[in-house]
């Protein structure tokens, strides 16, 4: 490791390495890090969608013209266009993830009827708050929650047990 980090590092000094590695670690698996990586990548990947997206609409409506001219002899006759179908999934997609936990932070979401918020930060699971049996969407972020795992099964008529920790 020193070897890779000797141009960076030239002393080698094993604090210094120490420290690469614990800020590797910790920008590969914080979830707030990649929450923040993944909201980047996306809004330039969507920039660059919205731009692809505008020339070949540009392309088509110009084909479109051409096209119901000659079909119909009249400019600006549309074809009907089906709406897409949307398929239902207990999955909840990254994208809502990740809107979650930039919202929130990465700690449970639960506040007490005394309206104290839960600060646990482990043991932490996904949650919806209406289920997706009772028709609970999973693609929605205002129906996904980040729950301790003792308030998920107290919310759910379950014992309150201490998990520790």
């Amino acid at each position: 490791m020193k070897d890779l980090l000797a141009r960076k590092h030239p002393q080698g000094a094993l604090s210094d390495v120490l420290e690469e590695l614990l800020d590797d670690y910790i920008n590969r698996h914080d979830p707030m890090v990649k929450a923040r990586r993944k909201a980047e990548a996306s809004e330039k990947r969507e920039a660059m969608q919205r731009a692809e997206a505008s020339k070949k609409r540009e392309a088509m409506q110009k084909a479109e013209a051409s096209e119901t001219v000659r079909a119909s002899g009249r400019p600006g006759a549309k074809k009907s266009v089906e709406a897409p179908v949307t398929v239902l999934s207990r999955y909840i997609p990254m994208a809502v993830k990740h809107a979650r936990i930039l919202r929130e932070g990465w700690q449970c979401t639960y506040i007490s009827p005394q309206g104290v918020r839960c600060g646990a930060t482990r043991h932490l699971e996904w949650d919806h708050v209406l289920p997706f049996a009772l028709g609970g969407s999973s693609t929605e972020p205002g129906n996904v929650r980040i729950s301790a795992q003792v308030t998920i099964e107290n919310a759910h008529g379950k014992p309150l047990v201490w998990q520790g920790g």
